[in-house]
């Protein structure tokens, strides 16, 4: 009796983690801030933060941010349409300094 409790709550385990890795693999992606080509093709350093977000159509995932004593910096990440699920190749890391656009790192494609 104690074994078959044992593999059923040994099954229900391995049953709830299989379900949350599959939750996570397929909900992950939606919730991504994917930038298109063409909207990266518009951003150019010097960009104000609100110039940049209108343009990009929200704000990204941010990844990073330090208060100096010169201003704060911060770094968003977005994904290029093409690499959601690991189907391409594409992440774009843009940086501001004062809310001002100071960087946009492409790694990889579109």
């Amino acid at each position: 009796m104690r074994k078959i409790k044992m593999t059923i709550n040994f099954i229900i385990v391995v049953t709830i983690l299989l379900l949350i890795n599959f939750s996570i693999e397929f909900w992950d992606p939606l919730f991504y801030s994917v930038l298109s080509e063409s909207e990266y093709e518009k951003l150019s350093i010097g960009m104000t933060y609100t110039q940049v977000t209108d343009i990009v159509g929200g704000e990204g995932h941010r990844t990073y941010s330090d208060l100096s004593e010169n201003g704060v910096r911060e770094v968003y990440y977005y994904t290029a349409p093409n690499s959601i699920n690991n189907m391409g190749h594409g992440d774009i890391y843009i940086t501001f300094f004062n809310k001002k656009l100071i960087s946009i790192k492409l790694e990889g494609r579109f």
